[in-house]
């Protein structure tokens, strides 16, 4: 029903043609929330179960196949229970407002409609855009500097190659060290660009990846 209603078809519309259509996907189940809560879901007839995982390398990699529990030697926990992909939104509908995106630029970016007077004679700029990149870039900067600090590597090879990227940039003197906790030093988050980055706190608990 909702498919039929957000005008979704199932299928291309000729052999190699793009068409919009209803994915369903493992995603969310399988990948997302056993990486946020630490727990594989029920699936008849095995109950809930913690994801068994090979700690050898931080953050773990999850033991897959025949005889994957008496492989593994740790397994994960809960670091954002209840989180879900569309929470998400919601995280970065709030990260804007804490950076100061101008309304009209946020509802365009969350695709949201505002029919309001006000919206009407908001426009935006160039500059704003510009100035939401910068920010969203050093936001990440920041972060991948966050997972530095809590271990160098990464059984992802695309962020491997990203805390590589920082590690050398730090070695460089062209960013500052973590102290041990794990936060910046007064002296404030530098951007791997050389920009000015945003202050954030960090927790310590860090991703799976």
């Amino acid at each position: 029903m909702a498919a039929t209603q957000l005008g979704y078809v199932r299928g291309g519309l000729k052999p190699g043609a793009l068409a919009p259509h209803w994915r369903r996907s493992g995603f969310a189940t399988w990948l997302f929330h056993p990486a946020t809560s630490g727990w594989y879901p029920r699936a008849a007839p095995q109950p809930a179960r913690p994801v068994p995982i090979l700690g050898d390398v931080f953050p773990g990699v999850p033991a897959r196949g025949r005889g994957a529990v008496s492989r593994a030697n740790a397994c994960w926990i809960p670091i954002a229970g209840g989180l879900t992909p569309h929470g998400l939104r919601h995280s970065h509908k709030t990260m804007m407002e804490e950076i100061g995106v101008p309304k009209k630029l946020q509802d365009d970016r969350m695709g949201h409609a505002d029919g309001s007077v006000q919206a009407r004679y908001s426009h935006i700029t160039a500059a704003m855009r510009q100035r939401l990149m910068d920010d969203l870039t050093a936001q990440w900067e920041t972060a991948l500097r966050a997972r530095k600090a809590m271990s160098a590597g990464s059984p992802v090879w695309a962020l491997d190659r990203l805390l590589a990227t920082v590690k050398a940039a730090l070695r460089q003197d062209l960013l500052p060290n973590f102290l041990p906790n794990g936060r910046e030093k007064q002296s404030g988050p530098v951007s791997l660009g050389g920009r000015p980055a945003l202050n954030s706190r960090f927790s310590g608990r860090g991703g799976r990846i």
